[in-house]
């Protein structure tokens, strides 16, 4: 498995959620992230509000959506991460995901562009290549282009998966790369 964390280091990885997310933010705009957890999985999604709202309202499938710093743009983001072990000392991250809508006020939010990671891909996968590490889906293209997985890192992807801390990395140049 890779990108594995131990129980302790997964519990503090929210603040690190929220900073990998700052560059999408308004200047004095900010997020908290708490781990949520049931079943052997451990959801990670950042959000405004306080902790005491939020900790009582589940979060989407995709995470709670925020506002960006671009009118009419906002985001969500989540990390799934899945027990090791039936003791629950260790996790994996099977995904982590970031989606970017189009607001409007008479339609529902379209979403735009995609950033997703599946780091524990299969390697046999035919897409593995692409899919394992930080990939772009182009949300709004047609049918079958909005399936291709375009892959941000295929020349040192197994340097990028060799650690959570490479990919976390990343998918903040990733980030970066959107926000610019």
């Amino acid at each position: 498995m890779r990108c594995v964390l131990d129980t302790d280091r997964l519990v503090r990885r929210g603040p690190l959620v929220s900073k990998l997310l700052r560059p999408l933010l308004a200047p004095k705009q900010t997020l908290a992230c708490h781990p949520k957890g049931n079943d052997g999985n451990v959801f990670l999604s950042p959000h405004l509000g306080t902790e005491l709202v939020q900790t009582t309202i589940a979060p989407i499938q995709d995470g709670w959506k925020f506002p960006t710093k671009v009118r009419n743009l906002s985001a969500s983001y989540h990390e799934l991460w899945r027990s090791t072990d039936f003791r629950r000392r260790q996790y994996y991250l099977e995904r982590a995901y970031l989606h970017i809508y189009l607001q409007s006020r008479n339609e529902p939010d379209l979403e735009i562009v995609a950033l997703h990671c599946d780091p524990n891909e299969a390697r046999a996968e035919r897409h593995y290549r692409y899919k394992a590490g930080p990939h772009i889906h182009m949300s709004t293209a047609v049918d079958p282009l909005h399936h291709a997985h375009i892959g941000l890192n295929n020349d040192d992807l197994e340097d990028v998966l060799s650690s959570i801390d490479n990919l976390t990395n990343a998918l903040r140049l990733a980030i970066l790369m959107i926000d610019d």
